[in-house]
């Protein structure tokens, strides 16, 4: 079937979705002290509302919380990647940071690791509808779309190659058409939007969880997905999930305290979450940048200790989160 198409693509996130739910829970019970709590957020897994309930932890559990930096910044050159190293190593302690990044394997300055992710078809619907939300990132993802031959403009193409031959199930037309295309018509039609090709490249999510090579971005890869599991198991403290919030939240508080402390009942008591359909209010989201200054708690809070690698790593389940979480 077409739909279990979408399933194989994302086999990845569904596997680490699955991987830890099978009979683990018991043994999910350390805690873990750190000074470094570093979030690297896969989109469209409601992670804005997470980081907006962080803001709100900072302040009351007196640690420091700092936005990551250019959120299209995901996959780092080297250069890159020692320069985020850098940002890293000089944020105060203790602090939790947060930004749409690949995972970046071992740093410099030790951290623990914290993550989210979500049923692959809710966050293939999740990041269809985002694409086309706004002009602004329409803009953006159908520029993306076009340079990876994804999809192809019909005016583009009638001025600079009129002779060019559209690839098969590659659509040809404009981005307001692109916009009004609808997911179930995506899907049916094969179009490579929704059903990419096995060894293409492209931002999946298992590549936040599996790491900056490259085959970690390559659909399909059993490499990537053997090494996205290898480093839930071996660098995570939390992976939680978004249809799960609930459970999401009881482990992060019991398993990183000196951070999550109170999180349950902040989201259910002062930030409204979960009470008759409703859910934390997030703010847009902004990142760091020259004279931004990040929230920031008081002086004091979690010290130093072992990182995340001491035990395995829970993945919370529970009841079920709202529905709109797909930030």
């Amino acid at each position: 079937m077409v739909v279990s198409r979408v399933v194989v693509t994302l086999l990845a996130l569904l596997a680490v979705y699955m991987v830890w739910r099978q009979g683990h829970m018991e043994t999910m019970v350390d805690r873990v002290e750190a000074d470094l709590v570093y979030y690297n957020r896969v989109p469209k897994t409601g992670s804005e509302n997470l980081a907006f309930i962080i803001r709100h932890l900072a302040a009351k559990n007196n640690f420091s919380h700092r936005r990551g930096g250019n959120p299209k910044q995901r996959h780092l050159s080297p250069g890159e990647r020692k320069k985020e190293e850098e940002r890293v190593w000089s944020l105060p302690r203790p602090c939790l940071s947060d930004g749409h990044m690949h995972h970046l394997g071992h740093l410099a300055c030790p951290a623990t690791w914290i993550s989210m992710v979500r049923e692959p078809i809710a966050w293939l619907s999740s990041r269809f509808r985002y694409d086309r939300r706004s002009h602004r990132v329409a803009v953006r993802r159908y520029s993306e779309l076009v340079a990876m031959g994804v999809v192809r403009d019909r005016l583009r193409r009638s001025s600079h190659r009129p002779n060019h031959t559209v690839p098969p199930l590659v659509k040809e037309g404009t981005m307001e058409e692109w916009r009004r295309k609808d997911l179930s018509t995506c899907i049916l039609q094969r179009d490579p939007e929704c059903l990419p090709t096995r060894g293409q490249i492209g931002d999946l999510p298992s590549a936040y969880l599996c790491g900056q090579e490259q085959v970690c971005r390559r659909v399909g890869s059993r490499e990537g997905l053997a090494r996205a599991k290898a480093t839930v198991e071996s660098s995570y403290a939390v992976v939680g999930i978004t249809e799960e919030l609930d459970m999401t939240l009881g482990v992060l508080e019991h398993r990183l305290p000196s951070y999550f402390h109170g999180a349950h009942s902040l989201y259910h008591g002062t930030l409204g979450g979960g009470q008759g359909g409703g859910e934390p209010r997030a703010p847009q989201e902004h990142h760091e940048g020259p004279g931004q200054e990040p929230h920031q708690g008081g002086q004091g809070g979690a010290g130093g200790g072992h990182g995340a690698g001491a035990g395995p790593v829970p993945v919370a389940g529970g009841q079920a989160a709202q529905a709109g979480l797909d930030d």
